[in-house]
């Protein structure tokens, strides 16, 4: 939490604090900044610059920084006289602005310190811009179209991860003209703010610019090309009652077009039953939507020559469609006085692809028995239902389930399911030795819109109001004791809180029972699906997944199976149960080894034989040559039209030869890939290819894997080249792959991220100092939790309590920093990254999972969430947790979806609620999956409902997380993709 202020005195800031804190700070007196300008004739120009001031955090994660905070940022305020004053003391990064209209600019935003009550000098210099200047003319007639407002972007250089930006406006010539810093890919683009009455022009949907990118060096001049605009059209039309006289005004008409300028979206002028509707596209066909109380037309798409001629529109009573519904609690009984909401989905036209929006079109409070009604809407179209209210919260939103209907129709919407927030949850806190513990932080995050805390008295007593019915999750803490959770049904809760010099609860444990339920939802469903291999032909996918859960299962089916099957079977039963064990299998008799993976793969086997030699590298590098060999002549079968598999399957090739050896016979190899990579012809070159081929010369001649990225024109695919280029070239040279971490352009910017990780790893057994550098200057605060992790894993085996402590930052981190993981809501947030966390630290074995669990579950509440977010956060808070504490994960899917309500997501094609089900509960996840295999299971709704991907994911080896995040998205990258 953070509470902002502004003093004379103390200039502004913000305090923050956490939920329950009395927080305490002793604020400093504010300081001044004195800029001088070396170059400049009139100090008056300053005030036309815009500034900002931000705060530097603690990269670390330090808990120092939940202390006073101050900031000085948008302020929207100009520089008097060169002097900003009433700043806080603290470290901020200070940066200027040049509006777009002064030809010069006073450099990149540099660190300065602030000193309670002093002044600091910090002095700048001129230096000169760059210009861009072009024109807007109308299409037709060549007029010069002032006013229009468009936005001109660029890159100081292409790794630039932000960007300049500048609004400017043409002039009575249509004239505009901006003066910017000087950089790369400058692009002038038109969101949709222009004058009325001109369409936009099209857009290079990959560069969002209207005209080609440019550079700029800083002073040069450059003037675009003349853009010219399309006028937009004005539509009248008339408007008649069922009785044919014109309607009176008002009345609403809507016309959803792709293309809306400013003050025209959904406004008509009307006057005596007609209407004129402004800013639309020509000559496409258009719908109309009418409606006036409960009176709507029945929307039909009109051609242009009938739109022109002010077409009639009747609107009428009988056309409306009426929808009603009820809002019931968990309980079952009416909610009287909740805010029902009806939300109009409707399509835009006018564009070159489907695009969908909504918009809130009535609303209607529910009465004594918990009953909605909205009539007159419009036939044909789709409606859905939010619903919203003091003192309840939604069992998540409605969006998924739409309804449509006929004119006249009445359709019923499933009763809706809201929690009453009127729960009262009492307690009280004590330590082990029974005593009672004040100044505890309660709280409840992520059962309510908003977190809720409580700090317990001198009794060690608390309270917490306005909590929902059911089960809940409550967490508590304070400085100098572990953390803990309970979860209640109840209206008392107690906890007991540990001293961190005691010793940690128990960790959660995975039963005896669960993983009975596992092993029989397995075999009952892997049954069930046997059965109906013939008619839905995915026997041999089933086989494969029976031979890797219990080859005795695969051999029970070969005992039943009909003559005709039987050989193929126990041919397929002996390759499969080889490649369980291929590495054991490839030590005793190599050839036998190859043979399995050909018989196998039959597609692209080489790469499955490179894997298999890396495997040998440390083991027999003679046998690792000879998979390369073999690897190479299985590639060059390949068809000469699959440029990316031949020309990265000789480099892996050449890679696997180098490293067993052969550094001649290597580099050989990859050549070849490489020069089948430049033979391609023109229509099939392949960026992704190119940025791997290098990757894999990287560790033989980084100049000449350097010199080949270059040719790759695809951004995202340069990036994931140059990742694995200097993880090779870190493993001979690591000070040069460092060095050239300023390659990486700004197009999938996360392989920065990742490769300072990755290199981190392979540093972090002979220089952890170096390799926790690396991972502390990443920029982005999700991989850098991430990372924190990762190095955990890596050393906890020789260094356990290094491990521990930097698990322990990660999660200091989260609580921090919580804003860093925003953009990842629809993942679960920092939630979700925490369950993950929770995961790896108990795979090393981490003293205390109890406490990261309580942690993780405090965070599950992020500011100004709505009920589906919210609901969506706890889904994967769920599932991340299902890994370690399947009870916990269980007991918080039930409170996400009541009443089995995961069964319809699943059913409705969400294949996460099978997975979530089987994870936490599998005896409620067979019986789902045996009432819908009753309905009859073909091989579209196998696929849909997801029962492969469980299926695999349960039985595959190696770590079940990975094995799932590869099917359902969590928010941890994948460091072993390649």
């Amino acid at each position: 939490m953070q509470v902002y202020f502004k003093d004379e005195v103390y200039g502004r800031g913000a305090i923050f604090f956490k939920p329950g804190e009395k927080p305490i700070h002793q604020l400093a007196p504010a300081g001044s900044l004195q800029l001088n300008v070396e170059g400049l004739n009139n100090p008056e120009v300053l005030k036309q610059f815009s500034w900002q001031l931000f705060e530097k955090r603690d990269p670390k994660g330090s808990k120092d920084v939940t202390a006073v905070n101050y900031y000085q940022s948008s302020l929207d305020s100009s520089i008097q006289n060169g002097k900003i004053e009433g700043i806080g003391p603290g470290t901020y990064t200070f940066s200027i602005k040049n509006p777009g209209k002064i030809p010069f600019h006073l450099g990149a935003p540099v660190e300065v310190k602030i000193q309670s009550g002093k002044k600091t000098e910090l002095t700048l210099q001129v230096k000169p811009c760059a210009e861009i200047s072009g024109r807007l003319l109308e299409a037709v007639t060549n007029k010069p179209i002032p006013n229009y407002i468009l936005s001109i972007f660029g890159e100081k250089n292409a790794q630039s991860t932000s960007m300049e930006s500048y609004r400017v406006k043409t002039d009575v010539n249509g004239i505009y003209k901006v003066y910017c810093e000087g950089g790369t890919n400058y692009s002038v683009q038109f969101d949709y703010f222009g004058v009325a009455g001109y369409l936009p022009p099209a857009m290079n949907p990959k560069t969002r610019s209207v005209l080609s990118p440019i550079d700029l060096a800083p002073g040069a001049k450059h003037t675009n090309p003349d853009v010219k605009l399309t006028p937009t059209q004005r539509v009248t039309g008339r408007v008649v009652d069922k009785k044919g006289q014109p309607l009176s005004a008002p009345f609403k008409v809507y016309c959803p077009v792709f293309v809306e300028m400013p003050g025209e979206r959904n406004k008509a002028i009307w006057t005596n039953g007609e209407f004129e509707l402004a800013g639309l596209p020509p000559d496409i066909p258009l719908t109309f939507y009418i409606r006036k109380d409960q009176a709507v037309n029945v929307p039909e798409a009109l051609d242009p020559e009938i739109y022109r001629k002010s077409p009639k529109f009747s609107v009428t009573e009988s056309n409306g469609v009426t929808f009603k519904g009820k809002v019931l609690d968990q309980a079952g009984k009416p909610i009287t006085g909740a805010k029902a909401q009806l939300y109009w989905n409707y399509q835009i036209q006018g564009g070159n692809f489907a695009l969908w929006s909504s918009i809130l079109i009535d609303q209607s409070n529910t009465d004594a028995e918990g009953k909605f009604t909205f009539r007159g809407h419009w036939p044909g179209q789709h409606f859905y239902v939010a619903i919203k209210g003091e003192g309840i919260n939604p069992i998540g939103d409605n969006f998924n389930d739409k309804k449509s209907g006929k004119p006249g129709e009445t359709i019923e919407f499933d009763n809706f399911k809201a929690t009453r927030i009127n729960r009262v949850v009492r307690g009280v806190v004590r330590g082990l030795d029974g005593q009672p513990i004040r100044d505890v932080i309660v709280r409840n995050s992520g059962d309510t819109p908003k977190v809720l805390s409580a700090q317990t008295d001198d009794t060690g007593s608390f309270e917490l109001k306005a909590l929902p019915q059911g089960r809940i999750f409550l967490t508590a803490n304070k400085e100098g004791y572990r953390w803990t959770f309970v979860n209640t049904s109840n209206d008392q809760a107690s906890f007991t809180l540990r001293k961190v010099s005691e010793p940690a609860p128990e960790p959660p444990r995975i039963s005896d029972q669960y993983l009975a339920s596992e092993k029989k939802f397995l075999e009952q469903i892997l049954e069930e699906l046997w059965k109906s291999r013939a008619t839905h032909g995915w026997g041999a996918t089933i086989f494969q997944i029976a031979v890797q859960f219990d080859p005795a299962i695969a051999k029970k089916w070969i005992e039943v199976a009909t003559e005709k099957e039987v050989a193929p079977l126990k041919k397929r039963l002996s390759l499969l149960i080889n490649q369980k064990q291929l590495l054991k299998l490839a030590q005793d008799n190599l050839e036998d080894a190859i043979d399995v993976i050909l018989q196998l793969d039959k597609s692209y086997p080489g790469f499955k034989l490179v894997r298999l030699g890396e495997q040998l590298l440390p083991i027999d590098k003679e046998k690792s040559l000879r998979l390369a060999e073999e690897a190479a002549l299985r590639t060059r079968k390949y068809d000469p039209s699959k440029v990316y598999f031949i020309s990265v399957g000789l480099a892996e090739a050449g890679e696997l030869a180098w490293k067993a050896g052969n550094k001649a016979g290597g580099r050989k190899l990859l050549e070849e890939g490489l020069d089948y990579l430049k033979k391609a012809p023109a229509g099939q070159k392949n960026d992704q290819a190119i940025g791997e081929v290098a990757g894999h010369l990287s560790i033989m001649d980084w100049p000449a894997a350097s010199k080949i990225l270059e040719s790759c024109d695809d951004p995202i695919f340069y990036n994931r080249g140059l990742e694995r280029s200097l993880l090779g070239l870190a493993q001979t040279d690591y000070p040069a792959a460092k060095k050239n971490l300023k390659l990486f352009k700004k197009e999938l910017a996360y392989s920065s991220h990742i490769v300072r990780i990755r290199l981190a790893l392979l540093l972090a057994e002979k220089d952890f100092d170096e390799a926790l550098k690396l991972i502390d200057d990443i920029q982005d605060g999700c991989f850098r939790f991430q990372g924190w992790v990762e190095l955990a894993q890596k050393i906890h085996a020789k260094n356990p309590a290094g491990a521990y402590s930097l698990i322990d930052r990660a999660f200091a981190f989260l609580e921090s920093h919580g804003e860093d993981f925003g953009s990842w809501l629809n993942f679960g947030g920092r939630a979700a990254f925490a369950g993950q966390a929770v995961y790896k630290a108990k795979q090393m074995g981490y003293p205390d999972l109890h406490a990261l669990i309580a942690r993780t579950l405090s965070f599950r509440s992020e500011p100004n969430q709505s009920a589906n977010e919210q609901k969506e956060t706890n889904m994967h808070t769920a599932f991340a947790l299902a890994f370690t504490d399947p009870e916990t994960a269980r007991i918080l899917l039930d409170r996400v979806y009541p009443d089995d309500t995961i069964l319809e997501a699943w059913i409705s094609g969400h294949r996460k609620g099978i997975f979530l089900l089987a994870l936490t509960d599998p005896e409620k996840a067979l019986a789902a999956v045996k009432r819908e295999s009753a309905k009859g299971l073909n091989q579209q709704s196998f696929s849909r409902l997801g029962l492969t991907e469980l299926l695999e994911s349960l039985t595959q080896d190696g770590d079940r997380m990975t094995n799932f995040s590869r099917w359902e998205s969590l928010p941890w990258y994948d460091l072993e993709r390649d």
